[in-house]
């Protein structure tokens, strides 16, 4: 499904990032793994090789857009071109009420969450323009709807959305598409605390947590020729928790 294409999974040793970096190599796709954590990057770069794809790793702070800068360069040395850019990191704090956020707090969870976004995008665009062609995925959040105590993260995730759709009104001219994916729980159940698990349970139509490779299957349909006529879209994976009302004294409770 993406022969011959060159991808930059960004956040590529989380769970998300990992899925789709191994999915995008079975699918043909050439990756590039960055991450913060620049050994975690390799391990998962060496996986894809392991399985037979191509890969190579980069070490990023994505708060910083001359790294950005030197991860596009580094990637189109290695594999001559890039054509699709996934952004998967988040920083989800959420202790403090809003008068208690410090600037320090409220800059790096923008940084991570948002700006980084902004400066891998810059890092990447005037080659996919070049190209007439391109693909453009960021991972937003459910949180984005707002929250207690977790104003920093959904602000930043809130503001990708819109971001994203602006990319996607200036770069489809030239045939990039830009989309969201906005997803629910996802991991091991080990993760999560009781709480966690009696509230997906409860508020969540299909009652469980999400896989990585299930999102990861929402980031390839995104990155394919399937999707070749959609942008600007926010794409919940959530097993339907942002689009249905589910109350605990509405319906009938899961067995």
């Amino acid at each position: 499904m993406l022969e011959g294409k060159v991808a930059i999974i960004v956040g590529g040793a989380g769970q998300l990032g990992r899925a789709s970096s191994l999915l995008f190599a079975r699918e043909g796709a050439k990756v590039m793994v960055a991450d913060m954590r620049g050994p975690d990057a390799k391990k998962v770069a060496d996986e894809v090789r392991v399985q037979g794809g191509d890969a190579e790793s980069f070490e990023i702070d994505v708060s910083d857009p001359e790294q950005a800068k030197r991860m596009a360069d580094a990637t189109i040395k290695r594999f001559g071109t890039i054509d699709i850019l996934v952004y998967t990191p988040y920083y989800p704090h959420g202790s403090d009420l809003i008068e208690d956020i410090t600037p320090a707090l409220w800059k790096h969870a923008v940084d991570i969450d948002l700006n980084g976004a902004v400066y891998c995008y810059q890092a990447v665009a005037k080659t996919l323009k070049q190209k007439r062609s391109g693909r453009i995925i960021n991972i937003s959040a459910g949180a984005q709807f707002g929250a207690p105590k977790m104003a920093a993260y959904s602000s930043a995730k809130a503001a990708l959305i819109v971001f994203t759709k602006c990319i996607a009104a200036e770069a489809g001219p030239y045939g990039i598409t830009a989309n969201c994916i906005i997803p629910g729980s996802f991991g091991p159940k080990e993760r999560f605390g009781k709480a966690v698990l009696d509230f997906v349970r409860r508020r969540y139509p299909l009652g469980r947590l999400g896989t990585p490779d299930e999102l990861a299957n929402g980031v390839l349909f995104l990155a394919s020729p399937m999707a070749d006529y959609i942008s600007a879209a926010a794409l919940p994976i959530d097993g339907g928790f942002t689009g249905v009302l589910r109350a605990y004294n509405f319906g009938e409770e899961p067995q």
